[in-house]
């Protein structure tokens, strides 16, 4: 009946299922992966390359991350500091550009290599801002 068809259905969508014919990592054929290939060894080797492409599409993904925060959000940052002088927001600001800056210091120095006097202007305001936090 329907419902047995909808149960059939739904089997299909699951992602870890490895007789998925249309991946080419996974399963459906007497291939060399397979129990009735040559090497035996079952669904182990579909498995172990999803694993080495999840591995290796997170790692692009948190590169890209790191990129887009240091190319894009970290400008942004700079300028609202400017912008929210003397404003009570500036030490959260403040507090994030320091731990931007102590996350990844030879990056933000890299992108702060084209202009020296940012780059001191920023250190200077985060040692001052630091100061300033333990003082109170």
């Amino acid at each position: 009946p329907a419902s047995g068809a909808a149960a059939a259905a739904h089997a299909d969508d699951d992602p870890d299922d490895d007789d998925d014919l249309g991946s080419p990592l996974g399963g459906g054929g007497a291939g060399p992966g397979s129990a009735a290939g040559p090497l035996g060894g079952g669904d182990a080797a579909p498995r172990g390359a999803r694993r080495v492409l999840a591995a290796a599409k997170g790692r692009l993904l948190s590169k890209m991350s790191k990129r887009h925060l240091l190319e894009q959000i970290l400008p942004i940052l700079l300028s609202l500091k400017t912008a929210l002088h003397n404003t009570p927001i500036l030490a959260d600001l403040m507090a994030c550009l320091g731990d931007i800056l102590a996350t990844y210091p030879a990056d933000v120095d890299a992108v702060l290599a084209q202009d020296p006097h940012l780059r001191a202007e920023l250190k200077y305001d985060l040692e001052r801002s630091a100061a300033a936090t333990s003082a109170s």
